[in-house]
């Protein structure tokens, strides 16, 4: 075996075993991560553009701001965030399902998730073109070692640990949307609230606006099936079965990324959020059944 063989060898041990590194402090014990108190960033951390949306949604439909159509016609209060804001002034223009569409709750959605990246609680632009450098890294390392079939004497193991660095590539190019810190801050807070699972059916008028606006941004569209099943049923939300009751998790994890990519890609193309459910619930969120 030349040492051209040995030096091959050798470089891919290092790339895996950087690989392996970086795969493991995706899963690993998470760094102390700062609490969340903000029922639409909780919304954002669990379930991407439609949790927020979610939120914002139980939020003010408690307040007795909107209905399935629009606006009540109630007097705005002070206090409401920016993102609330921009669910309210879409309602003047669309149904309230479609509001997650707007090009403004969009963009107010960005702000509260680039603030999550900032917190190291989201995954960001730098971590996904890391993954990418290093998938690309390890695609073209592969390749490469198996195009030394055309050498005559070559052996065996080189196609083994070639196809191994393949492989290797296609895991490090996935990056979980949630860090191991926001995986933490997202199961405290649902531990935090059990009492706002859709199981333990929540009044929204015994916990106010603030504990709807939770139940909704932690456990997606069954907590709204669970407190208001008539809206829930007018936005043409998912079934509180399918929505995810027993797991109280968003159905996709989250339809990741911006707005651009939420209901586009998702905050993932609804994907995701998943299909029609979008990230654990839809009509209200994204896509009409669309995390």
């Amino acid at each position: 075996m030349g040492i051209l063989h040995y030096a091959y060898l050798v470089i891919s041990v290092v790339l895996l075993a950087v690989t392996v590194q970086r795969l493991r402090g995706r899963s690993g014990p998470a760094p102390a991560a700062t609490s969340l108190t903000s029922p639409i960033a909780a919304g954002a951390l669990a379930g991407g553009l439609p949790g927020a949306h979610y939120a914002c949604l139980a939020g003010l439909r408690a307040r007795g701001l909107i209905d399935a159509v629009g606006l009540t016609g109630a007097p705005e209060p002070a206090g409401l965030t920016a993102l609330e804001k921009a669910v309210l002034a879409a309602c003047r223009r669309m149904d309230t399902a479609a509001t997650v569409y707007d090009p403004e709750v969009m963009r107010q959605y960005d702000v509260v998730r680039d603030n999550l990246v900032r917190q190291g609680l989201l995954s960001g632009p730098a971590e996904r073109d890391a993954a990418r450098t290093r998938a690309l890294t390890l695609f073209g390392w592969g390749f490469g070692g198996a195009a030394f079939i055309l050498v005559p004497e070559t052996p065996f193991w080189m196609f083994a640990v070639a196809l191994v660095c393949v492989v290797a590539g296609f895991f490090a190019l996935r990056v979980p949307e949630q860090t191991p810190g926001g995986r933490a801050v997202l199961n405290d807070l649902r531990r935090s609230n059990r009492h706002l699972h859709p199981a333990s059916a929540p009044s929204w008028t015994v916990y106010g606006y603030s504990g709807a606006a939770m139940s909704a941004a932690l456990f997606g569209a069954a907590a709204i099936w669970a407190a208001d099943h008539e809206f829930a049923d007018e936005l043409g939300l998912p079934s509180a079965k399918a929505a995810g009751y027993n797991s109280g998790m968003y159905s996709g994890g989250g339809c990741g990324g911006s707005s651009g990519s939420a209901c586009g890609s998702g905050s993932s193309s609804c994907s995701g959020g998943s299909g029609s459910s979008c990230g654990g619930g839809g009509g209200g969120g994204c896509g009409g059944g669309g995390g």
